[in-house]
């Protein structure tokens, strides 16, 4: 069959030891030396105001992930600029509404009402034990989490 297939342009080997084959297969493969690398599957971010996910961490991110970083006013996220406190929605997923994603986690951030234009920024990253640390940059106070993420989890 492979014979007609090529119209007989190539000579069919039927001499052929299948562990050689199998074994110059693995040379030939380090040869190339393929590196494989763990990317992320799919979104990671907060839920902000409007209910939608704004990723901090996109889909396809090589691992581990060395501080994302995103800049909020206040009113971005929910509960809008007049809560004293904020309360950080955690997602994965690709979905545009933050609750049609994964809930990771929440955490608590405190927020100066006297400060009219009050930015917030959120750090991400993730470490080589798949754990995603999440905080608040340059609040002076403990607002962090980490979550033990799955990354062999398949959708």
């Amino acid at each position: 069959m492979i014979k007609d297939y090529f119209k007989g342009k190539i000579k069919v080997l039927q001499n052929i030891n299948v562990d050689e084959v199998v074994a110059y297969g693995a040379t030939l493969s380090a040869y190339v030396d393929v590196k494989i690398r763990d990317i992320t599957s799919k979104d990671i971010g907060i839920e902000i105001a409007d209910g939608s996910m704004s990723a901090i961490i996109p889909r396809g991110t090589v691992l581990p992930v060395i501080n994302k970083t995103l800049s909020y006013k206040k009113e971005f996220l929910v509960g809008g600029k007049n809560l004293k406190n904020q309360i950080i929605k955690i997602y994965e997923g690709n979905k545009k509404k933050a609750l049609e994603n994964a809930f990771l986690g929440k955490f608590e951030i405190k927020v100066d009402k006297g400060k009219k234009d009050e930015k917030i920024i959120i750090a991400m990253h993730i470490d080589h034990n798949s754990i995603l640390h999440v905080k608040r940059i340059g609040s002076g106070k403990n607002e962090e989490i980490d979550i033990h993420l799955n990354m062999n989890e398949n959708e």
